[in-house]
């Protein structure tokens, strides 16, 4: 344990110490090429000299530091290799220049050859400590171009269907696949922590599951939200989280940390909207369940057939079947006419039958329709009784009952009706204080009455 402490603390010196090689091979190749007087040749030998020992010594340290840090994958390799040469090359540049006439060719090799592993030495630590996007994520559009890199934008896919986006699979994973699996993966498993399958993530690391659904205080969320300065801040290396990628962890987890449902299941506040959308193009915004299906269009004869009762009878959109019905204003509907839908009954979505002398006895008539999402009724001698014979429509949405005479017992049949959203019940039998317990019970019904 205290030989662990001890590289530990000589680890961490590699940021000094990495800075002084690189200033000593500058200044003895600048000397070497500006300065031709001989005068100049001891200078330049010890430079060579001092950056090989200094150059060994950061690469000392910096192997003690990748123990402690974590830098499990190739671009430490190649950083590490690549630093232990510098301090090669450095060595032999001083014993190239330290005879009478050393090779002006081996000169020159030797100082492309430093001040190139410089630069890609340099670049490789970068990647390691700030991620492999931070040097071209605020370069000018034409220099990413150039170099392959894609804006934020271009980086993230872009979602049209939230119901075939599943929140871990296409939101979450990706994120802890970029931030987080350099050292939870199935070869590197700091901590005893796995996050490279949906099984491994579930059974956590060492100190238990790092995910508990409806927890935001899980072990996961938690490490990435602690100070920097933290030694328990994740990640350790590369690029940290962002804000809107946390706020998206934490959204996943307090709703469940479901690995299976779709971003359309889960509910989402509207800041997380903003963020879906900015991010993945994805309009999380609840849509019509007829938005989401697609039927047949009904025969034409379907249409004349339907038409000849007097009942209206009209297309919603031209690229799927559904179907709106109404009545002309100021008639009276029969039994016969509605039983005449029976021959669109998949495709009728939308009811419009206000004022119409529709009763009670009519509702299994309308009931027979499974796909009706909008009936509009009001106006008729309709009472609670008769809208429990409507049991039966399971994409009801909206339900518009003002001025009939459905009373209080209306909020107890409500809830038959699963994806019901609005309700107008104006100038009804319900009373004021029902109204007012029914405003609090159901949120997820909006309630438009009084009295």
């Amino acid at each position: 344990m205290l030989l662990l402490d001890i590289t530990g603390f000589i680890g961490r010196f590699h940021p000094l110490m990495v800075h002084l090689p690189i200033g000593f091979i500058l200044a003895a190749v600048l000397i070497e090429w500006r300065m031709k007087d001989s005068k100049y040749k001891r200078a330049i030998s010890y430079l060579w000299l001092l950056s090989g020992i200094t150059a060994a010594v950061a690469s000392l340290c910096g192997w003690f530091l990748a123990n402690d840090g974590s830098y499990a994958n190739w671009t430490l390799f190649a950083h590490r290799w690549l630093g232990i040469l510098i301090a090669v090359v450095s060595i032999y540049s001083w014993y190239l220049r330290k005879g009478d006439k050393p090779s002006v060719l081996g000169k020159k090799v030797t100082n492309i050859a430093a001040v190139v592993m410089l630069i890609v030495t340099g670049h490789l630590g970068g990647n390691m400590t700030h991620g492999s996007d931070y040097l071209l994520e605020y370069a000018p559009s034409p220099v990413q171009k150039l170099m392959g890199y894609g804006s934020k934008g271009d980086m993230l896919p872009q979602y049209n269907n939230p119901d075939s986006v599943l929140a871990y699979r296409d939101i979450i994973f990706p994120t802890l696949e970029r931030k987080c699996m350099g050292c939870h993966n199935d070869k590197v498993q700091n901590g005893g922590l796995n996050l490279a399958t949906i099984e491994a993530t579930k059974l956590g690391g060492d100190g238990g599951p790092v995910v508990v659904a409806g927890d935001i205080s899980s072990e996961l969320l938690r490490r990435v939200t602690l100070p920097t300065s933290s030694s328990k801040f994740m990640p350790t290396s590369g690029t940290h989280m962002t804000y809107h990628e946390i706020k998206l962890l934490e959204w996943w987890i307090s709703e469940g940390a479901n690995y299976d449902l779709s971003v359309s299941d889960i509910p989402v506040d509207e800041s997380e909207k903003a963020t879906l959308m900015s991010l993945y193009g994805l309009d999380v915004t609840p849509r019509p369940w007829i938005n989401k299906k697609t039927v047949s269009v009904p025969d034409s004869s379907v249409f004349a057939s339907i038409s000849e009762t007097g009942i209206k009878i009209n297309l919603l959109a031209q690229n799927n079947g559904w179907v709106e019905i109404s009545l002309p204003k100021g008639e009276q509907v029969s039994a016969p006419q509605l039983e005449s839908l029976s021959a669109a009954a998949d495709q009728v979505t939308w009811v419009n039958l206000p004022n119409c002398n529709l009763d009670d006895s009519h509702m299994a008539l309308l009931s027979s329709l499974k796909n009706i999402t909008k009936l509009k009724i009001q106006g008729n001698d309709i009472t609670s009784e008769g809208i429990k014979a409507l049991k039966g429509l399971p994409q009801l949405e909206v339900l518009n009952l003002t001025n009939t005479k459905v009373d209080d017992s209306i909020f107890g049949i409500i809830s038959d009706f699963p994806q019901l959203k609005s309700l107008f019940i104006w100038q009804s039998a319900v009373t004021e204080e029902e109204l007012e317990k029914a405003l609090n019970n159901y949120h997820r019904i909006e309630i438009i009455g009084g009295i």
